[in-house]
């Protein structure tokens, strides 16, 4: 971690393509119209943290943020711009890591739903500022994500380091990281807040991370994805549950939860919630509910399903040989 100089920030107008904006953020000279599908870019916090994959393992690390799509139907992610800079010189990164992750609805990153190998042809680095171009782009639905960088530097010294962003909005969790075993961080091996948990760079650092996204904001309804239910489950004889949350992604406003097959009053909260009401009646004996989600068409379609349980589950011991 370091602080960056205030001439990084102000002393620049154009950098290899890159303009400067309000603020001391950075923004690509588009040749093109593109919507700006999420941005975090525009308060730096003055801090700078490695996110690397060097020569020295034990130094290894990764950093990650959340971000939210609000797009009526898919979201075509053509690039990401960051903030970053470099400790050392004379090396540049052989790649960049760029993973996508769903939410977990807990503060970290969920399943890991896509990783790239994004080779230097497909990313301009201006200083340390990378402008990575999506080829083929991605599709994501409407909801929250997380998305990692880490840079492959070939050298034991030189590392990649992410800037942070000194507000919390419009970000819903504060930015995470994750290290080796033994070493920076030790205690944060898997995925933990970076600050609040991990103290990168201290307890009193900005909580998030400079990036964009840009892409194209509309398009056709993705097939919609359950990540989890919100009770899960309740005992036999229940009073109504209201709400059962549904939390996920790919969620439009027409989006129907079917309640074993069967469709039922559904509450469009956001991209990554809806909610419906489980009357009493339905909860009297016993059973395991198929819950899923429709999405109509254009595109669309029918989610995976999550099981909603009346009854008390069952935890079987895990034995350690």
């Amino acid at each position: 971690m370091w602080r960056k100089s205030l001439t990084h920030w102000l002393g620049l107008v154009l950098i290899g393509g890159l303009l400067s904006a309000p603020g001391g953020a950075f923004h690509r000279a588009s040749a093109s119209p593109q919507d700006i599908l999420y941005t975090q870019n525009d308060q730096p916090g003055g801090n700078s943290v490695r996110s690397t994959n060097g020569l020295l393992d034990v130094q290894d690390n990764q950093l990650g943020d959340d971000f939210t799509l609000n797009c009526s139907g898919s979201c075509t992610i053509n690039s990401f711009f960051l903030s970053g800079d470099y400790q050392g010189s004379g090396v540049s990164p052989t790649d960049l890591l760029v993973e996508i992750y769903a939410d977990a609805d807990a503060g970290v990153p969920g399943a890991l739903w896509h990783s790239r190998t994004v080779l230097p042809a497909n990313f301009v680095d201006s200083g340390g500022d990378f402008m990575i171009n999506m080829v083929p782009p991605l599709v994501l639905g409407g909801g929250i994500w997380w998305v990692s960088v880490q840079a492959t530097m070939n050298s034991f010294s030189v590392t990649w380091t992410w800037d942070d962003h000194l507000a919390a909005a419009p970000s819903v969790y504060p930015s995470v990281y994750r290290g080796a075993v033994g070493g920076i961080a030790s205690q944060c091996t898997s995925w933990q807040p970076r600050v609040a948990i991990c103290k990168q760079p201290n307890a009193t650092a900005a909580p998030d991370l400079m990036f964009e996204v840009e892409g194209i904001g509309t398009g056709d309804n993705l097939a919609p994805y359950i990540l989890r239910l919100a009770p899960a489950f309740v005992p036999p004889g229940s009073g109504d549950v209201a709400p059962l949350k549904i939390r996920g992604h790919s969620f439009v406003a027409t989006s129907e939860v079917r309640w074993d097959g069967a469709p039922v009053p559904t509450t469009f909260i956001s991209n990554s919630e809806l909610q419906i009401t489980v009357p009493a009646a339905w909860l009297v004996a016993r059973d395991l509910i198929e819950v899923t989600v429709f999405n109509p068409p254009v595109g669309g379609g029918t989610s995976n399903p999550r099981y909603f349980l009346v009854g008390e589950p069952v935890f079987l011991p895990v034995i350690r040989r």
